[in-house]
């Protein structure tokens, strides 16, 4: 819409509502079994309740899509008043029936008028999908009930059924208003017609609804379209979360006006987007504008997770909301060291993993494959997980991928009978490598992701690489010292206190600083408003491939455990006072 304080969008929003109106009312006289106004109804459509209370569900999808100002509800709505009208003129001496054609006229005078307004497209896959799958279930179902009924009913009467009879009741029971009372098998009949019914009006919703509501469905992306991402994420991605557009759980947009790529995933109707869009900084505005158009004609809102400071000014002309949502570690490689007070910490942990006999190596994939080594990767990444309340975390966290590693970089250290017991994934970033992925064993000691980091960093610095970054620390800091919190920000910082049996947000902050980062910069959450719960349910969800139920168990696991510890301290100490007294 492009002026939605004009009269024409007014007069639509009343068509609409107008549909809403009657949709809810067919829906409640549905129930009324007795009454003129019921039987008026049930004279205009020429359907039983069942198909009615079927009919008003589709027209409220519909209704609900029509405000949203797609094209696919407005041409359902067109067809569906059309179909209407056409039966309603028949009887128009009635003057309930002139009511009825007066209403229908007048919306389908608004909706053909403002026919330009209704502009925002499904997505052409799921139409396609919709229409076909729709279409092919109601002609199954058609024949199949066709040939039910000329059994039946050659069984019933005994002799050889009327083709043109059975096609007439197959229709009716689509419909539901099949009758069987003259038949001695009644009941039998109706459980068949109310299945026929109840199949074939669920085909007519699951396209409906798959031609409303933009499924956009995750697209294989072609070995050109990533090598092409790629050149992008290398020239272009100055932000360290940058390289994860290349991980399979992303679909990529790639501008049309502007070079760049933009990694994102669907959940209901909200596109997600990780970190900023990719590309040379004058087509930033460009790319962006092209995305949002996308969005906008697709019906979908935009969150933007872990983006940075770079870019704020842009995102600020579409009217977004902006807020910070966590701090990034990042160390400039040619200052970075840990003498003196603020790296003794760093030292001694350091100190002590060599002390331990441990020794860092890289493991250069490209170069030569190590299957064994391979193997103690997978191993390490096992116990990991066996010790975490919930599943790997993904979208904004990349994989190990040693199956295609491109440009990452992976380091890891041996202890002194030359096992494995930890390592780092790198990944690149514009003048820099960000520490992706941090495995260690059940038995390795402690320093031995300090080591690993630190040595790492000294040859990236020695190769000419400017930062190193170890990722966001979500949700840490994110109301500023000295102002005063937003609602979204009080939401978040309460996550952050007191959600830490779901994912260690204040232990991961805490270890990160442990390793002296020169600096820490912000990162943001950037949505269009307003904002939703689902699409507060999409950020949540996309990052999870278990669902919703994985963090509800991971919650009272956490809880559970926190428990369990306090009730052998308090045993513990019950114990130690009772030896006392004696």
């Amino acid at each position: 819409m492009k002026n939605k304080n004009s009269k024409k969008y007014y007069l639509e929003n009343a068509a609409i509502i107008t549909v809403v109106i009657g949709s809810v009312l067919l829906l409640v006289l549905s129930f009324v079994r007795r009454g003129a106004v019921a039987e008026e109804m049930k004279a205009l459509l020429h359907m039983n309740r069942m198909a009615e209370r079927v009919l008003a569900v589709l027209l409220l999808i519909v209704s609900y899509n029509l405000y949203k100002r797609k094209r696919a509800p407005w041409l359902i709505t067109i067809g569906l008043t059309i179909f209407n009208l056409a039966g309603h003129v028949t009887r128009s001496g009635d003057h309930v029936v002139q009511v009825f054609i007066f209403l229908e006229i007048a919306i389908l005078v608004i909706l053909f008028w403002g026919w330009k307004d209704f502009y925002k497209k499904s997505d052409p896959w799921s139409i396609k999908k919709g229409l076909l799958l729709g279409l092919l279930m109601l002609v199954v179902v058609f024949v199949n009930a066709l040939l039910a009924h000329y059994s039946l009913l050659g069984s019933l009467t005994g002799e050889a059924p009327d083709l043109w009879k059975c096609i007439t009741i197959t229709i009716s029971s689509i419909f539901g208003s099949a009758n069987f009372e003259e038949l001695n098998a009644a009941s039998y009949m109706m459980s068949v017609e109310h299945f026929i019914f109840w199949l074939s009006w669920g085909c007519i919703l699951l396209a409906a609804v798959f031609a409303a509501v933009p499924f956009l469905s995750k697209r294989k992306t072609t070995k050109k379209d990533l090598e092409h991402a790629r050149k992008l994420v290398l020239a272009y991605g100055q932000n360290p979360g940058s390289y994860l557009t290349l991980e399979d759980d992303k679909t990529l947009f790639f501008g049309t006006k502007a070079d760049g790529v933009v990694p994102y995933g669907i959940v209901g109707d909200t596109m997600i987007i990780n970190g900023d869009p990719i590309c040379a900084d004058d087509d930033f505005p460009v790319l962006l504008q092209e995305l949002y158009d996308f969005c906008e004609t697709s019906s979908l809102h935009m969150f933007f997770l872990s983006t940075t400071e770079k870019y704020l000014e842009h995102y600020k002309k579409y009217n977004f909301s902006i807020i910070k949502c966590g701090e990034e570690p990042r160390f400039y490689l040619q200052e970075y060291n840990i003498a003196g007070k603020k790296g003794q910490k760093m030292r001694a942990n350091i100190n002590h993993a060599t002390k331990a006999g441990l020794e860092v190596h890289e493991y250069k994939v490209t170069e030569q494959r190590n299957p064994q080594l391979e193997r103690e990767f997978d191993r390490i990444t096992s116990e990991w997980l066996s010790e975490k309340n919930s599943g790997e975390l993904v979208f904004t966290l990349g994989g190990v991928g040693l199956d295609d590693p491109m440009d990452k970089r992976y380091f890891y250290a041996l202890d002194a009978e030359g096992t494995m017991q930890g390592f780092i994934v790198f990944t690149p970033f514009q003048g820099g490598y960000m520490a992706d992925v941090t495995r260690r064993s059940d038995q390795a000691p402690n320093g031995i992701m300090q080591k690993i980091m630190y040595e790492a960093f000294q040859i990236f610095k020695e190769e000419g690489y400017q930062y190193g970054s170890m990722g966001l620390a979500p949700l840490a800091n994110v109301v500023e010292e000295g102002s005063e919190a937003k609602p979204a920000e009080k939401m978040l910082e309460f996550i952050y206190e007191n959600l830490n049996s779901i994912y260690g947000f204040k232990n991961l902050h805490r270890a990160k600083e442990a390793y002296s980062p020169n600096s820490w910069e912000p990162g943001y959450f950037i949505w269009s408003k307003p904002l939703t719960p689902q699409m507060m349910y999409a950020v949540v969800a996309i990052q999870n491939p278990r669902g919703m139920f994985d963090y509800v168990k991971a919650f009272f696991s956490g809880t559970g455990k926190k428990l369990k510890e306090r009730a052998v301290e308090t045993v513990q100490a019950m114990n130690q006072s009772n030896k006392k007294e004696e």
